[in-house]
């Protein structure tokens, strides 16, 4: 096995025993969340928002596969087509203070978003260390060989975090 298997089975099992552990904590009001008509506003923006920026997304990816400016794997587009929109629409909704459901404690939320930040500061971590083993002319960082595809995972798990942390610097700073 190389080092590029290795570090992604190592990674897929730390992620598995965090998903577990969160399963473990979790309450029985996360299956069924309850929000006010002001949160169901903001999720209903975050849910266009991440709508029209797939179409975004279509745009420049047939811009880019038209003017050959560099080599993109399926496999890029893919997972940027399903979680750059997503990750937009849920920074969107934490950030004007939508995602968090009136029935679900913040603890909850302070696990599930902690986790994510260490996923992603993990994925960031091995990106780098795999970078440094075998260094790769920048124009094979989109390719099917490259490693963009997980620089990309990362910096979006991080957003989220990021995103979260800020809420919670809001929210503090409103409270004094």
């Amino acid at each position: 096995m190389d080092n590029a298997s290795i570090t992604l089975l190592s990674l897929l099992a730390v992620g598995a025993l965090l998903t577990l552990l969160f399963i473990f904590f979790v309450k029985k009001d996360m299956i069924n969340p309850k929000y006010d008509e002001r949160q169901k506003t903001i999720n209903l923006q975050g849910n266009t928002l991440g709508f029209v920026i797939t179409y975004f997304l279509a745009f420049v990816y047939i811009l880019l596969f038209r003017l050959d400016f560099f080599e993109i794997s399926g496999q890029f587009v893919a997972t940027s087509f399903m979680f750059i929109p997503i990750t937009v629409q849920i920074c969107h909704n934490i950030l004007k203070g939508g995602l968090f459901a009136i029935n679900v404690s913040r603890k909850t939320y302070h696990i599930l978003f902690f986790i994510l930040g260490m996923t992603g500061f993990m994925m960031l971590a091995l990106n780098i260390y795999h970078m440094s083993l075998e260094p790769a002319p920048l124009a094979n960082f989109f390719s099917a060989s490259g490693i963009g595809q997980g620089f990309l995972m990362a910096g979006l798990c991080l957003s989220v975090s990021l995103a979260y942390a800020y809420r919670i610097y809001l929210d503090k700073k409103e409270i004094r």
